[in-house]
């Protein structure tokens, strides 16, 4: 029972006469029943079986010499992806039955696992993926500089942005490119230092809703991309354009050349350039670095309203901070503006279905994957962009469930 689940798929007669071996000796040696259990369950535990997603491969019936993956490797497949676990018995139950190969079963099964409340674990892999927030484990700042950049705040930052989403796309249904607009989030104590707010229930989730007249609206200007995307002493209208362009945009950016000098931009208490406007200036004009600065800057400074840990300011060494910025021909004049422009952008819906669908399916995408990407895209529009009816979109698609093929540095097992 244990390795069904484990290897999720059933374990075979001669792999379960082993594991009864082992567990025999181990009890032999220990003199423990419970101990020669412990070492089978170790023996899957380990297992490559268990470890990896291995594709279990079958002959087609409805396609002559065609492969396609069994009903096992399906509902790995689609567990994996919606829930970000193992498959659970009723969807094993449901392989071994066949019913994954028929549309209606499949149907049955991605609405069960879509209406369940593990999808919200799913969603938030995802976009904890996506965002990059690993980096955070081992996000440092100054505490000199910034003393309300707190254990607390540092644990809450991600939580926060993962809530907004879960909210909007999930409780709401809202549309995707919200997330760059939306006014409501949650907040904890820690939270308000870093945003001056008074919030007094202790370490506890509440709900708030920012005021219209603030300069904060929507995940760009949360702790978790502000503070992130910033250096330890000093925030960093680079990194921040960078981000921008790259993970939501799908506008990769090259890295800067190794004879960069980067005094002037460290230089934080310069009376000449008191500003980081006026200290990127230079990288923006000289042609080496002009033409990769000029498409993040404008980005990245309209959000020099937030420090390195995203706490508000209105002056930069006595200097009023200038926000306005251009995106791809399109003006605007803070972080509300640049939001808004980035919600619009006609990139936006075509990163977002690359980068789930590279998620899905777990790999790089390549030519022979522009159709499906294409149809994608236009179903999410035709959705109003909400989430739950691209997962449902996905999940469905014969084309998620295609074998991974050797030459796409995937593993394939062929089941003759």
């Amino acid at each position: 029972r244990v390795g069904f689940l484990l290897f999720r798929r059933p374990v075979s007669e001669a792999d379960t006469r082993a594991l009864v071996a082992t567990s025999r000796e181990g009890t032999d040696l220990s003199k423990s029943f419970y101990t020669g259990l412990a070492l089978a369950l170790e023996t899957m535990l380990v297992s490559p079986r268990f470890l990896f997603d291995i594709d279990v491969t079958e002959l087609n019936p409805l396609k002559a010499g065609a492969r396609r993956l069994d009903a096992y490797s399906k509902a790995a497949r689609l567990s994996f992806f919606l829930w970000n676990t193992t498959p659970d018995q009723e969807l094993l139950e449901a392989a071994a039955s066949g019913d994954l190969h028929t549309d209606q079963g499949l149907d049955t099964q991605v609405d069960r696992l879509m209406a369940a409340p593990r999808v919200e674990h799913g969603v938030r892999a995802f976009f904890s993926d996506m965002l990059g927030f690993e980096r955070i484990g081992d996000l440092a700042k100054d505490s000199v500089i910034y003393p309300q950049f707190s254990r607390a705040a540092k644990a809450d930052m991600s939580e926060q942005t993962l809530r907004t989403i879960i909210n909007l796309l999930l409780g709401e249904d809202g549309d995707y490119r919200d997330l760059l607009t939306t006014r409501q989030t949650f907040m904890t104590r820690a939270l308000g230092v870093v945003y001056g707010l008074p919030v007094s229930d202790g370490g506890h989730w509440i709900p708030y809703d920012i005021p219209e007249e603030s300069d904060r609206a929507g995940i760009l200007t949360q702790m978790s991309f502000l503070a992130s995307y910033s250096h330890t002493g000093r925030s960093s209208p680079t990194l921040r354009g960078k981000a921008i362009r790259e993970l939501l945009l799908c506008q990769p950016v090259p890295d800067p050349p190794p004879n960069v000098n980067f005094s002037l931009v460290e230089d934080t208490t310069s009376t000449d350039r008191p500003t980081a406007r006026d200290r990127l200036t230079p990288h923006r004009t000289r042609r080496a670095c002009a033409s990769c600065h000029r498409v993040m800057d404008p980005l990245g400074l309209s959000l020099e309203n937030f420090d390195g840990v995203g706490s508000y300011r209105n002056e930069e060494n006595g200097v009023p901070i200038d926000t306005s910025g251009e995106l791809d021909g399109v003006q605007f004049d803070g972080p509300v503006t640049l939001g808004q422009a980035v919600r619009e952008h006609p990139a936006l819906p075509g990163c977002f279905i690359k980068r789930i669908s590279e998620y899905a399916m777990r790999r790089s995408l390549t030519q022979e994957d522009d159709g499906w990407v294409e149809f994608l895209t236009v179903r999410f529009a035709n959705s109003a962009y909400r989430l739950r009816a691209l997962l449902k979109v996905i999940a469905t698609s014969d084309d998620f469930y295609k074998p991974f093929l050797s030459s796409r540095n995937a593993i394939a097992e062929v089941q003759q």
